[in-house]
């Protein structure tokens, strides 16, 4: 009997997988969630589910320092401190490394203590994530070499991709050929309608700040997030609330200075630089060289003057970034332009000489609309020939030969194509039931092959 553990750090997530893993139905399999606040807990307490839970784990360490902390990281050989820290802190703003890395080690040593985790039959899932459970979990597998995967939202909507044993973007292929999917028809309606891919997780998240501030949905859940953590003793991984909202008044103010200076013309020759998300994954820890974004535009727009660059901050993100920093790299780059975030993309993409990014999204869509893309970062189009990949920004000078180089439609429908093939049916946290009868398909296709 192999055992497998799906990780849910918040009880929107339990929810669905509960409901995922009560349509599957596999022989020799004993599926169980493995939770890390108390809301999961409560919820699951009367369902007919097997589940560990980790959030009130006794805290066996007792440390004096960070420096004690990070003797024991060494004892253990776990490296890559900065890793570990850098999500975290960049998710919530400040935060206690202490505090981190002490729940890190709690976490770790929970796993090794316990038994059924240390099988080398076993198998974990989990969303891609660089909170301590993501992070602990997934070099927990590697170290114990137990078969991990990580789940990743796909540029093709409601579809997700597989990645084992490994944070890189090289996903599992998948070997079952999707007929009903027309391909062609899919990313021309994308083109004429200028329809963004979001995932239905992070549609909350893409507003104004103001907007996020006075959402009701926003405000129900942190009165009670707050009112449990601090009366009933509740325990969240995301629970950090009061530093959010201290964030989000951050951004309200940034957004409110910043505007000022927003270009709505977008009809001259320009480089675009699609701003990233600043506290994902894909920056935090997949790229956290290029971390320092406005730095990079920075370089960028001295290393290609007088070409003009346009940013534009992620509308999922609003306010992210200091306002000060902004009208500082404005004033001291004369070819430097940030548009309005309510601008659509694909607009932007289609003005654009080409497309500079470290490892956005938005890459698709100028990969789609024919555009050449110049990137620096861990992405699913890296390693694609319509690409040029940049390990720094001194290679840019050597881009010209693949500016110059023409984009068969041809070719763009082969990336897609194969982009198609890396990915399996299902959206995370879409409570349907047709979505969940998708995803747990999916899940059946992952382990037959495992």
């Amino acid at each position: 009997m192999k055992n497998i553990f799906v990780v849910s750090l918040a009880l929107y997530q339990t929810k669905f997988w509960h409901k995922v893993i009560s349509d599957l139905n596999i022989k020799n399999y004993k599926i169980k969630i493995v939770i890390f606040d108390t809301e999961s807990k409560n919820y699951l307490k009367n369902k007919n589910i097997i589940f560990t839970d980790i959030s009130n784990i006794i805290k066996n360490n007792k440390f004096s320092s960070i420096s004690d902390i990070k003797k024991k990281l060494k004892e253990k050989k776990i490296k890559n401190i900065n890793y570990i820290l850098k999500h975290e802190k960049v998710f919530y703003g400040k935060r206690n490394n202490f505090k981190i890395l002490n729940n890190y080690l709690d976490i770790h040593e929970f796993l090794e203590n316990h038994e059924e985790f240390n099988s080398p039959n076993n198998l974990f899932i989990q969303e891609i994530g660089g909170f301590v459970p993501n992070l602990c979990i997934y070099e927990f597998c590697k170290r114990k070499k137990i078969n991990h995967y990580f789940l990743e939202t796909s540029f093709f909507s409601n579809h997700v991709h597989f990645i084992k044993n490994h944070t890189k973007c090289i996903p599992i292929k998948n070997n079952v050929i999707d007929e009903k999917f027309e391909l062609i028809p899919y990313l021309n309606n994308l083109k004429e309608n200028n329809l963004i891919s979001i995932p239905l997780k992070d549609t909350r998240h893409f507003k104004l700040p103001l907007k996020k501030l006075f959402d009701l949905h926003n405000f129900k859940r942190f009165v009670q997030k707050v009112s449990k953590k601090y009366l009933l003793n509740f325990k969240y991984v995301f629970g950090e609330d009061i530093l959010i909202l201290l964030n989000n008044l951050k951004c309200i103010l940034n957004y409110n200075i910043i505007k000022k200076y927003y270009s709505k013309d977008i009809r001259h020759e320009y480089v675009y630089f699609p701003l990233h998300v600043p506290n994902d994954f894909a920056i935090t820890y997949r790229s956290s060289n290029y971390y320092d974004q406005l730095n990079f535009v920075d370089k960028l727009c001295k290393l290609i003057y007088p070409k003009t660059i346009f940013i534009k901050e992620h509308p999922a993100r609003v306010g992210s970034f200091q306002a000060k920093k902004v009208k500082e790299i404005l004033a001291q780059n004369k070819n430097l332009r940030i548009i309005d975030p309510r601008f659509n993309n694909f607009e932007i993409i289609k003005n654009c000489q080409y497309l500079v990014s470290i490892n956005s999204k938005a890459g698709y869509e100028a990969i789609l609309l024919g555009k050449h893309v110049i990137t620096f970062g861990e992405s699913y189009y890296k390693n694609s020939n319509l690409i040029k990949y940049c390990q720094n920004l001194s290679e840019l000078k050597n881009s010209y030969n693949y500016l110059e180089k023409k984009i068969s439609n041809q070719e763009i429908m082969n990336f897609f194509s194969n982009i198609k093939q890396q990915c399996f049916k299902g959206a995370l946290y879409d409570m349907s039931n047709i979505n969940v009868k998708n995803f747990s398909n999916s899940i059946k296709q992952i382990l037959n092959n495992d």
